[in-house]
C-alpha cells in the first residue's frame, strides 16, 4: 500500500513538472494569439481612435452593419493619443474562449460587451 501511495505521488510530481516545462517552453509559445485567447475567434478589422484616459473607440463594418463601440480600454503596453487612429482588430469568441470579447490593442468596454451579450455579431 505504501509503495502505491509513493508511486502515485511521484507520478503526480512528474506530470506537474512536465506541464510546467511545457508551459514555459518559449519554442511552443504562440505569441500571435491575443492575451486571454484560449479559444477560437472571429476577427473584424476596423479603426480604433484614442479618446483620452487610455480609452479608445472602435468603428468597423461587420456583416454589412457599421458598428461603433466607445469606452474600450487600451492595454498597458499601448499608447494612443486622443484623436489618433490606427487599424485594429475586434475579436469575438466563437468557441472555448477565456475572454470572449477583446481587441488586439486592449479590452472591450461596456458597449462592446453589450453587443456580445445581445448576440449582435452572431
Amino acid at each position: 500500500m505504501k509503495i502505491q501511495i509513493v508511486y502515485c505521488a511521484l507520478l503526480g510530481f512528474a506530470l506537474v513538472g512536465t506541464g510546467c516545462i511545457y508551459l514555459t517552453d518559449d519554442d511552443g509559445y504562440d505569441d500571435s494569439r491575443p492575451v486571454g485567447a484560449c479559444g477560437n475567434y472571429q476577427e473584424f478589422e476596423g479603426l480604433c481612435t484614442g479618446t483620452g484616459d487610455d480609452t479608445f473607440s472602435f468603428e468597423g463594418v461587420i456583416d454589412g452593419e457599421t458598428i461603433v463601440n466607445t469606452g474600450n480600454t487600451l492595454s498597458s503596453s499601448r499608447t494612443l493619443e486622443e484623436g489618433e487612429s490606427v487599424t485594429c482588430w475586434f475579436r469575438w469568441a466563437v468557441s472555448g474562449a477565456c475572454t470572449p470579447c477583446l481587441f488586439d490593442i486592449g479590452g472591450c468596454g461596456q458597449e462592446a460587451w453589450d453587443d456580445y451579450r445581445d448576440g449582435a455579431l452572431d
